[in-house]
């Protein structure tokens, strides 16, 4: 699914849950990312270390805020497999026209 619906903003029938984006370097396909609306958490494989990075206060990722925020980097990390899942159908399917 490449977007969300908009009806139940538009209509107000209700909130839907924001999505997890999920993404890895292709020249390093241990270093992966998620995000889900300003948090951001980058897992880097050569040093087994995960960063978080509240990109509405902090847009460069100058501070990694992990260690406060232990329940954000476990709620990204519950969503993970899911994202990975959904990215790996994505590109299973033939491309569209």
């Amino acid at each position: 699914q490449d977007g969300m619906s908009l009806r139940p903003w538009l209509t107000g029938t209700g909130a839907t849950e924001p999505r997890l984006f999920y993404w890895r370097s292709a020249e390093h396909p241990e270093d992966q990312a998620v995000r889900r609306v300003q948090w951001k958490g980058i897992y880097t494989g050569k040093t087994r270390s995960l960063r978080l990075y509240d990109l509405a206060s902090d847009p460069h990722e100058t501070e990694n805020i992990a260690s406060r925020h232990p329940e954000v980097v476990r709620s990204l990390l519950k969503g993970a497999p899911e994202a990975v899942e959904a990215t790996v159908r994505r590109l299973d399917q033939p491309p569209r026209d």
